[in-house]
């Protein structure tokens, strides 16, 4: 398996090539300087001896001397320069004058010049390397041809080493950038290992860790808010399954030591078919509590995992309301608890959902207002609607609820104290309003609960375009 490479370490060395690179481009900037600055040195040189010679040809050729005058006066006027190499030479070729040491010879003559005029040029020869000029004088009606040029070694005596020496210190002062590179690296990233020693203390006992970012650099806070945001909810998503486990234990607890001591009082000592009768069908209602609350526990976990709405269809929610105004009208009457439901100012109640849930939601609230109404109360549905969405509201007089038990109204096995035997209810598990927000929300929608004025209403909100087809 190819070894990956660490931020740090890629980072370093992009420090040090990066830099390596930047310090190379400016030795060249600095090389090519120093060599543009020697060969405009090297013609301000050649042009001032051109001038000088110039001059001597001038005197030579007015006072009528003759070549070795030109020679005496040439070697007297470049005493000290034999580094400078001379050829002089009319346009016949015929050399007039030529420096001791030079190296010079016809064939830098072999082209035509305009009189005045000069060229730059460049030779080696025996490895050694020239700069040198060709100009074209006058000398009464003729003309003459100059070459000076200069050996180049002293140039290249003072460059080679230097450019060795440049390019070592460009290389030392990459890998000084590529350490401080790697301490700065080090440095910028120890928010990450901070994070990284925080989260390997997350454990299920220890939800609560949470990742230091109030002092780390920007481009990481975001990061550390995030992870802190994941926590937040796996701690609640664990928190509540912690709860609804409990919850679970304790809710089956009851019903399983009911049947157990029933059951041991029954088989205690002989009795007769009459008592074994009255055991099991106690013991039957206490199934059937255990086997709603199991088929509620279940449908929860679904909704915790989403629930797909494969049988969406258009729901008449006026319909569905009187249905269950029909169903439950016995019940109320009993109780002296009048049943009402408000939509004839309301053209089209249709939604789409999964008819069998919205039933099931807004039969659960209906079941629960019976519960908490007093005798000769009263219970209203009124369906609503605009623009936005469509509404259903079930709203029962009674008692004001507290704040403090409307902000935990919809936890799962959550109950408030009624008199269910009392209006011929099967004592509640604590789940269906659990269950109709679980409904509600699998629709794209959300339910609102407020109590005041002595009236509870619970409101079933769902969003235009948003009823699940899903």
């Amino acid at each position: 398996m190819k070894r990956k490479l660490s931020l740090t370490l890629r980072l370093t060395l992009f420090y040090f090539f990066s830099s390596w690179l930047v310090l190379l481009v400016f030795s060249g900037v600095i090389i090519l300087a120093i060599q543009h600055h020697f060969k405009l040195q090297d013609q301000q040189k050649l042009q001032g001896k051109l001038q000088i010679i110039n001059n001597i040809i001038s005197r030579v050729t007015i006072h009528n001397n003759t070549n070795s005058q030109l020679s005496e006066n040439l070697r007297s006027a470049l005493v000290g320069h034999e580094d400078l190499q001379v050829l002089i030479s009319d346009s016949k070729k015929t050399v007039l004058y030529r420096s001791q040491n030079s190296t010079l010879s016809s064939e830098f003559v072999a082209f035509e010049m305009a009189i005045g005029a000069s060229k730059p040029f460049h030779w080696t020869r025996d490895k050694q390397s020239y700069f040198g000029i060709i100009a074209a004088l006058a000398q009464a009606q003729r003309s003459i041809i100059v070459v000076l040029a200069f050996n180049q070694n002293n140039h290249d005596t003072f460059m080679i080493p230097f450019k060795k020496t440049l390019l070592s210190c460009t290389l030392i002062a990459a890998l000084i950038s590529g350490i401080l590179g790697w301490l700065v690296t080090r440095r910028g990233l120890l928010p990450l290992y901070l994070i990284k020693d925080k989260a390997l203390k997350v454990t299920a006992s220890q939800l609560d860790q949470r990742m230091p970012d109030s002092d780390v650099p920007i481009e990481i806070s975001g990061l550390a808010v995030a992870l802190n945001q994941m926590l937040e909810r796996l701690e609640y998503a664990f928190t509540r399954l912690t709860q609804f486990s409990n919850e679970i234990a304790h809710e089956l607890r009851t019903p399983l030591s009911n049947l157990m001591i029933q059951t041991q009082v029954a088989l205690s000592k002989p009795r007769d078919i009459d008592t074994y009768r009255g055991v099991l069908e106690s013991n039957v209602e206490e199934y059937q509590r255990l086997t709603s609350m199991l088929t509620d526990m279940l449908f929860l976990a679904k909704a915790d995992n989403s629930i797909n709405l494969v049988n969406a269809e258009a729901i008449n929610l006026a319909e569905e309301a009187a249905n269950l105004f029909e169903f439950y009208d016995a019940l109320a009457e009993g109780q002296n608890i009048s049943l009402k439901l408000s939509a004839n100012h309301v053209a089209n109640t249709v939604i789409n959902g999964d008819v069998s849930m919205i039933r099931r939601a807004i039969s659960n609230l209906l079941s629960n207002a019976i519960r908490h109404t007093p005798k000769h109360g009263s219970i209203e549905i009124v369906i609503g609607k605009t623009l936005q969405y469509t509404s259903l509201s079930v709203i029962n007089s009674g008692p004001d609820i507290p704040s403090s038990i409307l902000s935990h109204i919809f936890e799962r096995f959550y109950t408030v104290a009624h008199s269910d035997k009392k209006h011929g209810l099967t004592e509640g598990t604590g789940l269906g309003l659990a269950i109709t927000q679980a409904i509600i929300k699998a629709h794209q929608g959300e339910i609102v609960v407020t109590s005041n004025g002595g009236f509870t209403c619970f409101q079933l909100i769902f969003r235009e375009g948003k009823q699940a087809s899903q």
